[in-house]
């Protein structure tokens, strides 16, 4: 005989990253979805308000010709850095999060390995990301822009919601496949190899190389 669900623990069947969200933000709204220090103050962030940040940096993606493209996030534990995350997947490209302590030429590696089409980092690895670009960005093959989280970020957000506020629908247009992957991880082993993980929407992982 087939077991019927129990009550307690029916759930709505997901799909993406992006219907995790807003599903959250249907649920949760008003409620602190994340908090952070700046300045010696704590800022709160809404589900809502997250969701209306994932908007507006994921249109400003678009606007700038990333759909369907490759974008490495470079900097450590922050609220930015989980927004670009978040927007990056929500509208169909692929995230490529980098060990902020690998060495500046392994990065630099990394990012012309997986055909990164344009770096958000953190202004704590600005020195970093300096090296690795070089001058006028001709050190990465195909890169089309490279974005510090703490000054530009803002700016593109703004893009984002004033297209938003025009009629700009290209984010709600974007189709997110569960079968596509979203984000492309790079791991060391112990003896040295590096290897490349594609994770799927349907939360599986496939190696593609060992190089």
């Amino acid at each position: 005989m087939e077991n019927k669900p129990y009550p307690l623990y029916q759930h709505k069947d997901l799909s993406s990253i992006r219907e995790l969200v807003e599903h959250a933000v249907e649920r949760f709204q008003e409620k602190t979805a994340f908090m952070y220090e700046r300045g010696g103050d704590t800022v709160s962030i809404t589900y809502e308000q997250l969701h209306k940040d994932i908007l507006a940096l994921g249109t400003a993606f678009l606007e700038h010709g990333l759909a369907d493209r490759k974008i490495a996030i470079l900097g450590g534990n922050s609220y930015y850095w989980i927004l670009t995350y978040l927007a990056i997947v929500s509208i169909g490209s692929v995230a490529i999060p980098l060990d902020k302590d690998l060495q500046a030429q392994e990065i630099e590696f990394l990012l012309n390995d997986s055909d990164t089409d344009a770096l958000v980092y953190s202004s704590a690895y600005k020195e970093k990301a300096q090296i690795i670009l070089g001058e006028n960005s001709n050190n990465i093959s195909g890169l089309m822009h490279a974005w510090e989280m703490e000054n530009d970020l803002p700016s593109l957000m703004t893009i984002g919601s004033e297209l938003i506020a025009d009629g700009n629908i290209s984010y709600n247009n974007m189709v997110r496949c569960k079968q596509n992957v979203y984000s492309r991880i790079y791991i060391w082993d112990n003896r040295g190899l590096k290897r490349s993980y594609a994770i799927q929407q349907k939360h599986r992982g496939q190696r593609q190389r060992t190089m």
